[in-house]
């Protein structure tokens, strides 16, 4: 009976040390592993129209769905930060966030430009600069997302100009901070999650006099591409899932469509606060926002055939303005599909073997189902090996039953290699500059 007590004792204090250590990381994620001074974040909130650039319509005025020019930003500086003048510079990692504002990410997680920080980047960056693991280097995130749940970091007159955003952030970041000119674009990376992966690529393939390096985690990098040899079919496997999520039937392919027909079709819509319910739809819908917007006013009738507009419906006097790369049948729609090839980075890679060539780049993927991910990273970086682009790597990892590789998991340890990579291309501090 003493033993059976003693056994029960020990079980019900390694029990409570496993409670307590595990509420001790979720309450406190930014406690240093290693002693000695830590790095800061600083928040502030930016405003890109109307009174600052006008890349964003006033709030309310936007001919998507209301959108805000106040957008908040978060910058970790590390240990030893000091303002110009006063220590020496720093480069900086530009992370940019996942689809999934709003109310997205799942359905139960808001991705705002906390999203790394509530996974412990702080406590992740200061134990890697402090351990001597990396370079000093400053991190910085800002919210640009639209109403549909994320920009994809385009730019045009219908959803916002959010492509523009980013690159006067970057300028902004440049002049606020103790930002190493000295060396410029060898001191400035990017990288991302999912939309931010795609968004890096995109950014530094745009813009390779801003970034001398990028990297993607699970980014969308070939979404338009079609691959025999590892069983993708691009988007035309995601529409299926679009017409299932609202329970709308496609019509027979061919069919000219009564308006009573189409209605159906035409009261499909995103429910960014509910993802879970519409995780392709919601999707799809940001995509088209960004890649092929409508605008009544100067689209063609081949545009209009696939333009989601709620009134048509007999719904809410509301347009989405956004024109679906498929029809009511559930067949591609050239005209818009071609939009978005031009905005798939594995497409612009095929047709411009050149376009990474000054930039070092690192894709990770992860073994998730979710949206064809690790089949697009496959695609993209059979792409990089055909065109002989010599400055991509690629790694893969693997979750476990229970613990799939989509959303927030694994993100520890893969921005750890993240924030390894971008190190690694930064120069060293001593050539920083004064």
């Amino acid at each position: 009976m003493r033993n059976i007590l003693r056994i029960q004792n020990l079980l019900l204090a390694a029990l409570c040390t496993a409670i307590v250590w595990g509420c001790e990381r979720r309450e406190d994620p930014t406690q240093p592993i290693v002693t000695g001074e830590n790095g800061t974040v600083v928040k502030f909130t930016h405003e890109f129209g109307p009174d600052g650039p006008g890349y964003l319509p006033p709030n309310g005025e936007g001919l998507t769905l209301t959108e805000s020019p106040l957008r908040d930003s978060k910058t970790y500086r590390p240990p030893g930060y000091r303002p110009e003048g006063q220590g020496r510079p720093y480069p900086v990692l530009y992370l940019l966030l996942d689809f999934g504002g709003n109310g997205g990410n799942g359905g139960n997680t808001d991705v705002t430009e906390e999203y790394y920080f509530e996974i412990g980047l702080r406590r992740l960056a200061d134990s890697l600069i402090l351990g001597g693991v990396i370079k000093p280097m400053m991190i910085a995130t800002v919210d640009l997302y639209n109403a549909y749940g994320g920009s994809w970091y385009q730019s045009n007159n219908i959803q916002g100009m959010y492509e523009d955003c980013l690159t006067e952030f970057v300028a902004y970041t440049d002049t606020a901070t103790n930002f190493s000119q000295h060396n410029g674009r060898l001191s400035r990376a990017i990288s991302g999650v999912g939309m931010g992966g795609y968004g890096a690529i995109y950014m530094s393939m745009s813009h390779p006099e801003l970034f001398a390096s990028a990297s993607s985690i699970n980014g969308h990098l070939a979404f338009t591409s079609v691959s025999v040899t590892h069983g993708f079919a691009g988007i035309s496997a995601w529409i299926p899932r679009v017409f299932q999520e609202n329970f709308v039937t496609p019509l027979p392919p061919g069919t000219l469509g009564t308006p009573e027909a189409l209605l159906p079709y035409y009261s499909m819509s995103p429910n960014i606060n509910r993802a879970l319910l519409k995780p392709y739809t919601n999707l799809m819908f940001s995509m088209a926002a960004a890649f092929s917007p409508f605008d009544p006013a100067t689209a063609t009738l081949n545009d209009s055939l696939t333009w989601m507009n709620a009134a048509m419906a007999g719904g809410a006097d509301r347009s989405w303005k956004v024109a679906m790369p498929f029809d009511w049948s559930g067949q591609l729609w050239p005209t818009s599909w071609q939009k978005w090839r031009t905005k798939d980075v594995a497409q612009i890679l095929a047709g411009n073997p050149v376009a990474l060539a000054d930039v070092e780049v690192l894709v990770i993927a992860g073994s998730t189902p979710d949206f064809n991910i690790l089949e697009q990273n496959r695609v993209f970086h059979d792409v990089a090996l055909a065109r002989g682009a010599s400055t991509v790597s690629y790694q893969e990892f693997e979750g476990y039953d229970g613990y799939p590789t989509r959303e927030r998991n694994y993100l520890d340890r893969t921005l750890r290699d993240i924030l390894i990579f971008h190190s690694q291309q930064f120069p060293d501090p001593e050539t920083l500059g004064p």
